[in-house]
């Protein structure tokens, strides 16, 4: 029940505020409602102030953005999440990088920057590329179909390949 869940997430809220995940899900569970995306927003944001390092909590604020239509809000919140591990924005990286950030890279490119929308049976893209990329490409799984996506700006082209041909 969704209703329930976020009267129950708001008191997990008032009880510990300090938890980046009781924020977290509250903000993914708002963001369905267009009245609520603003509380929405506000949520995700505290997550992401509350775990600095985690990557996945930056990507759904860039969707969030993108949504919106607010596309350099959201590039730079894309950006946040790809650089996590990858410039060593904390000074933690040298132990290896974080599962979280790995996921929040591909989640990025895939349905930040190309736009990737899965609905079970279909997949779409919308890409909203940086001003600067031309291009961009990717390979994802689909319901055992593998594929190389190339977009640009104006769409894009997919590609399926065969087992043998994905290593390639």
């Amino acid at each position: 029940e969704y209703h329930a869940a976020v009267h129950l997430l708001r008191e997990a809220i008032k009880l510990d505020p300090s938890r980046a995940p009781y924020h977290y899900h509250l903000g993914i569970a708002l963001i369905r409602n267009p009245r609520t995306r603003r509380d929405a927003e506000r949520h995700l944001a505290k997550a992401a102030e509350l775990e600095p390092y985690n990557a996945q909590i930056r990507v759904k604020l860039g969707l969030l953005y993108k949504e919106a239509g607010l596309n350099k809000r959201a590039e730079h919140y894309f950006r946040e999440a790809l650089f996590v591990d990858l410039a060593d924005l904390h000074g933690n990286a040298r132990d290896g990088v974080h599962v979280a950030s790995t996921g929040g890279v591909w989640g990025t490119v895939a349905f930040g920057f190309a736009g990737m929308y899965e609905t079970g049976t279909a997949m779409s893209f919308d890409p909203k590329l940086p001003e600067r990329y031309e291009r961009m490409s990717l390979r994802a799984q689909h319901h055992g179909s593998r594929m190389l996506i190339e977009l640009d700006p104006e769409g894009g082209e997919l590609a399926r390949f065969e087992p043998k041909d994905w290593l390639l």
